[in-house]
């Protein structure tokens, strides 16, 4: 799957209101997620990191290295996940690994 789709995919299915798109680990554990300026975000910190690392463009690896930290403070788990021990990070790294 490309990057800039991963990337969307990820980032707005999590806000309320667009939840019936998400995978079944949103609905169940997120309260309120990331939104638009996250997206923005993840394409800025994975072309750093690709400029960093001395490639020319992006990828998936780039993507997947920054979303940790740029979704992490953005995505709020709900009742249930603290419940179950889910953490926030618990959830991204699902993300990423649904998208493998």
């Amino acid at each position: 799957m490309p990057t800039m789709w991963w990337n969307m995919r990820s980032v707005w299915c999590v806000p309320p209101g667009r939840i019936s798109t998400a995978i079944q680990l949103i609905r169940d554990y997120v309260k309120w997620g990331a939104g638009p300026r996250a997206s923005q975000y993840l394409i800025i910190g994975a072309k750093t990191r690709a400029a960093l690392m001395g490639k020319p463009t992006p990828d998936e690896e780039d993507v997947n290295s920054v979303a940790p930290q740029v979704l992490r403070h953005r995505v709020l788990r709900n009742f249930k996940a603290e419940a179950d021990g889910i953490s926030v990070d618990n959830v991204i790294a699902e993300l990423i690994r649904e998208d493998q």
